[in-house]
Parts: C-alpha cells; sequence; structure tokens
C-alpha cells in the first residue's frame, strides 16, 4: 500500500515560490533566518510572504541555533509552528532536525540519540549511504529526504525506500513574478504517484 508522503518545499525567498507550493498543499514552506546561510530572509520579508499564504506550516531555518532566546522569540512573533535546526534545542516548535553524513553508524547514532526530541529528520549528503540500508532507516525514523539528487533519482528512492517525506526547493526568481515550474512540476507528479489518495 502506497504512504502519504509529506512534502517539505525548502529555501522560500518569495512570494512566487510559495504561492506555487501552497497550491500544492505542501506541508511546510521553509524560510531562512540564519544570517550565515545564502536565501536569509529578514523577519519582516517573511511576515510580508505569509500574509499572502494560508495552508502550510510555516518554517523557519535557523542552522546551527546560535541564539536560543533569538530563535524561540522569532516562533513566537512570526509565528512558527515549526524550525529546521541542525542541533535539537528547547522549543515549543516541531523540530526538524537536519542531519548530514554518508556513513550508516554516524546517521543511525544521530537518528537514535534525537528520536523522541524530533517530529522529522531532513537527511542530506545522503549518496554514500546503501540503498538497503536507507530503506531499513526510513522503516524505522520519519525521514525527509533530500532533494539534492536528479529528478530520476528522487524516483527510484522514494520508490525503494519509502520516506517519509521528500524536500523540494524554491530559488531565486527569473524575474520578479515569474519563475520557470517544469522540474517542480515534474517532481510533484512522481510523488502524487507514489502517494495514496488522502
Amino acid at each position: 500500500m502506497k504512504q502519504q508522503i509529506k512534502v517539505l518545499a525548502n529555501y522560500i525567498n518569495n512570494l512566487t515560490d510559495a504561492r506555487y507550493f501552497a497550491a500544492f498543499e505542501v506541508d511546510w514552506l521553509v524560510y531562512c533566518l540564519d544570517q550565515s546561510t545564502e536565501g536569509f530572509l529578514e523577519g519582516q520579508e517573511v511576515k510580508e510572504i505569509m500574509e499572502w499564504i494560508d495552508g502550510p506550516k510555516a518554517c523557519g531555518y535557523f542552522g546551527n541555533v546560535k541564539d536560543e532566546d533569538w530563535t524561540n522569540f522569532m516562533v513566537k512573533d512570526l509565528p512558527l509552528s515549526t524550525i529546521l535546526v541542525d542541533r535539537v534545542i528547547d522549543t515549543d516548535a516541531e523540530i526538524i532536525l537536519k542531519v548530514k553524513g554518508s556513513q550508516k553508524e554516524e546517521v543511525e547514532k544521530v537518528l537514535e540519540a534525537n528520536s523522541e526530541k524530533v517530529g522529522s529528520f531532513l537527511l542530506v549528503d545522503s549518496a554514500g549511504i546503501p540503498q538497503k540500508t536507507l530503506t531499513e532507516l526510513c522503516k524505522k525514523y520519519p525521514i525527509i529526504l533530500s532533494s539534492e539528487h536528479k529528478v530520476d533519482e528522487l524516483e527510484d528512492l522514494i520508490i525503494a525506500s519509502g520516506p517519509a517525506g521528500v524536500e523540494l526547493r524554491g530559488g531565486t526568481e527569473e524575474k520578479v513574478g515569474f519563475k520557470s515550474f517544469d522540474e517542480l512540476d515534474a517532481l510533484f507528479n512522481i510523488i502524487k504517484s507514489e502517494t495514496e489518495d488522502a
């Protein structure tokens, strides 16, 4: 039986992307609030986008969380229901933990240590993990697969691994209000074909 695959739309930095992903009823829209990361948005910019969007959970990416108090202030001020972070912090928001690693042992150690503290894991740089191992991890933990793979590779991974979710990415507009979504359309078709009707 096919499972419901959640979609995390990452790197949202403009209203065009936000509206596109919201129309596809993704589960999370992720806004970069880590000043050291490309695509950083000020809180006011995030608020201005959020005013036009209804449906997906608002999620902020805070990287390695240099200031937990500021992070929790932003959670309440924007407000955010979810945060994407590189390390677990004390917060009222749902946590998605970004996990990097190509070795089964190191990845599984992080997953096991944090499984009761987070809602999901975004697995990146996972090309070195064998398919069989990745499938086992997806069965045991709520893993969101990174979109670092090509479209056809991602389709194979979804079919073989059965992840809890998939990350898709926004990006820079070609000009204000205009952008080509052909590749993302193809990815959404793949996800739809591998998901049972809700």
